[in-house]
């Protein structure tokens, strides 16, 4: 029972040196890593495209650059016109105005035919 007791004591120690040197080694190796950052919370670099969009306000394709909520606000301003020629039982045609190049391409972009 003695040597029992002992060496289950031993092997705790053990075991608590190896988890003591683990932790070590894993804190040198996180200090190394740290040291060769230039900063933790440096500013992120914009790219050249990234800076032209925001001068010209123009992404690549030559749309203007605008926010979710206005881009859908120009959707609606598609018009469309209803004809009927007659009375009651008269010919009725139905004309769907020509979107503007942004509206066509969210129109493309969404998969819907306008």
């Amino acid at each position: 029972m003695c040597f029992s007791a002992c060496l289950h004591t031993t092997l705790r120690r053990a075991a608590h040196v190896r988890v003591t040197q683990s932790a070590a080694v894993r804190r040198g190796r996180a200090r190394r890593a740290e040291a060769l950052r230039l900063s933790v919370v440096a500013a992120a670099q914009r790219s050249a495209g990234a800076r032209a969009k925001e001068q010209s306000k123009r992404t690549a394709e030559g749309l203007p650059v605008m926010s979710f909520q206005r881009l859908l606000s120009h959707l609606p301003t598609l018009t469309q016109t209803h004809l009927r020629f007659g009375d009651r039982h008269a010919l009725e045609v139905h004309q769907l105005g020509v979107p503007i190049a942004l509206q066509q391409c969210v129109f493309d972009l969404l998969g819907v035919k306008p």
